[in-house]
């Protein structure tokens, strides 16, 4: 990714495919751990560490060029796709505690939530000018799309099969 990036022009160093690959591998690694801590500690935990390394690593940089996927950041530094795995992992974090949280009480996300943080985060792409949040974000709403038409489909012909149903038992 990176090479081909910086092929035409836009270099980009630790972008948010391998932010997501290293946090799978990771996390992979410590499920079983994470599976056992109180999730209400856990999420606190991981909110608090996202807003200090997020304010630590926004303001710090170092001498040395090889700390970047962590979040310290060289002088002159640049990439167009840029998500290091300080503070982002912890994002990642409290994504995880959200989803068992969700898995346990059998629940789903509103669409309309989910549809309102697409638009955020078209918003916040527009913003950072980042191509690959806004592709992400579009692909994202693509998807939504396309499974609201499904499920809008399906029940449409539960209430025809429901209402051909009544219409035979009334003869």
């Amino acid at each position: 990714m990176t090479a081909a990036t910086a092929a035409v022009g836009y270099p980009a160093a630790f972008g948010v495919l391998e932010l997501l690959g290293v946090c799978q591998m990771v996390f992979g690694a410590l499920r079983p751990r994470l599976e056992r801590a109180r999730l209400a500690y856990l999420a606190a935990v991981a909110a608090i560490a996202f807003a200090l390394t997020a304010a630590l690593t926004a303001r710090v940089t170092v001498a040395w060029r090889w700390l970047y996927p962590l979040g310290l950041r060289y002088p002159g530094f640049y990439s167009s796709d840029y998500y290091p795995v300080f503070p982002w992992a912890f994002l990642f974090l409290l994504g995880f505690c959200l989803g068992r949280r969700m898995a346990a009480r059998r629940e789903e996300l509103p669409r309309g939530a989910v549809i309102a943080a697409i638009l955020r985060c078209l918003a916040a792409a527009e913003r950072e000018q980042d191509l690959v949040a806004k592709a992400l974000a579009v692909d994202i709403a693509a998807r939504l799309g396309k499974a609201l038409r499904r499920a809008l489909r399906r029940a449409e012909e539960k209430v025809v099969h429901v209402q051909h149903g009544a219409a035979v038992n009334a003869l």
